[in-house]
């Protein structure tokens, strides 16, 4: 699921994205765009449906530990994105849409 989602967001952070910086952090030796995938709800919550494409994005290497170790949090989500607080600033992430 996560190499499909990587392809869906044409391998981009969508945070770096969502606030204009350069969404793609570098390229692989293999050619693809280095990105990770983060679950927004925790899976060790083993709520329902944490493990599904609804509750994935992609983010770069610097995002992903500022989501897990920073100043930051889920403030609400709807069916369409995730909007988070980091560092003081809401950002609005869009959901991940399988075609």
């Amino acid at each position: 699921i996560a190499n499909k989602v990587k392809k869906i967001t044409e391998y981009k952070c969508l945070v770096c994205d969502a606030i204009n910086e350069n969404p793609i952090s570098f390229t692989k030796r293999n050619g693809d765009p280095y990105v990770e995938t983060h679950h927004v709800e925790q899976v060790t919550t083993l709520k329902k449906g944490v493990l599904s494409i609804d509750n994935l994005i992609t983010v770069c290497a610097n995002h992903h530990r500022q989501l897990h170790y920073g100043n930051s949090s889920v403030v609400s989500q709807d069916e369409g994105s995730f909007t988070f607080e980091i560092d003081g600033k809401e950002i609005s992430v869009p959901k991940i849409k399988v075609n």
